[in-house]
């Protein structure tokens, strides 16, 4: 038991059995009680490459998530992600591959040890994605308090920045009870974002829906 939980054995030997999946992990620390981290993280084939570098990833002890049936994640960060894609995405989904008779298949639900999930903070810095529809950078995506159960999904914000624009989204929250969900949106768009603007565009808003339906919009620039 301590082995499995207070040393980087059972993290290397997991990562260990990734690479015949063309992942590697370098640089492992840490222990699965209450948090580890990897100095890199690469995945590498033909058609994407992708790197993270200065992983880690913090919790409370697995102890006290047991015994409150509540996981807390603290702290989720990353220093760096590089995402190249070779081939065209977008070919794919508009020419999905065959995938022969559709079987129906009930959805069970699987009972989880724990009744509620907390993650704190998730921050992810220097995001570089590049493929041949689309590049764009990122400084900074960070997520502040998700918390999320059985009946609902609250979270504290979500907000994005770069040298381009900057994005925010406050308030968020889906009631799975009532189908209803609704958040607050802001930011500021660069002229260096598109060619179609001129100056510095500031906008706000409210969106409120219900099932697949928004029934409330009110946007400000």
């Amino acid at each position: 038991l301590y082995i499995l939980l207070y040393t980087t054995y059972p993290l290397k030997q997991l990562a260990k059995s990734l690479e015949q999946s063309n992942l590697e992990v370098e640089g492992i620390h840490g222990s699965l009680l209450k948090g580890f981290s990897a100095e890199r993280i690469a995945y590498n084939d033909k058609s994407a490459q992708a790197e993270i570098t200065n992983f880690k990833i913090k919790y409370k002890s697995l102890y006290a998530a047991l015994k409150s049936e509540k996981f807390e994640l603290e702290d989720i960060s990353v220093d760096s992600v590089k995402i190249k894609v070779s081939q065209s995405f977008i070919n794919d989904f508009q020419n999905p591959a065959p995938t022969g008779i559709a079987e129906k298949k009930t959805a069970q639900k699987k009972e989880s040890i724990f009744k509620s999930y907390l993650v704190n903070r998730i921050l992810f810095k220097n995001i570089d994605f590049q493929s041949p529809e689309l590049n764009f950078k990122v400084s900074e995506v960070e997520i502040k308090r998700l918390d999320f159960s059985d009946d609902k999904t609250l979270l504290a914000s979500l907000s994005a920045v770069s040298d381009d624009f900057s994005f925010m989204v406050a308030n968020a929250h889906v009631e799975q009870s009532t189908r209803t969900f609704g958040l607050q949106i802001q930011g500021e768009l660069e002229p260096t974002w598109s060619k179609k603007i001129l100056k510095k565009v500031d906008f706000s808003g409210v969106i409120d829906g219900a099932g697949k339906k928004i029934t409330h919009i009110n946007l400000a620039a």
